[in-house]
């Protein structure tokens, strides 16, 4: 996609940043912005996830399904 955009001679800009690079493609650079950001918050979450079930040498660890419980949701204040 790069590669298109330069050889164009235009470059990436905010302005074409929703612009299609090919005729034959209808992928843009904006599509690539939004999967980084989706995979950011995925990987984010399966992190946090494991870190409080799996918590290593120090911490207690939760259960698995500890982000359905109660006290996690705030359905009830303890």
């Amino acid at each position: 996609m790069f590669c298109y955009i330069n050889v164009a001679g235009v470059g990436l800009q905010w302005s074409n940043i929703n612009k299609v690079s090919s005729v034959d493609d209808n992928f843009t650079m904006l599509h690539t912005l939004l999967m980084l950001a989706v995979d950011i918050v995925l990987y984010t979450l399966i992190t946090w996830y494991f870190d409080a079930v799996l918590p290593g040498d120090f911490g207690t660890p939760q259960p698995f399904y500890f982000p359905f419980t109660v006290f996690f949701t705030g359905v009830i204040e303890y």
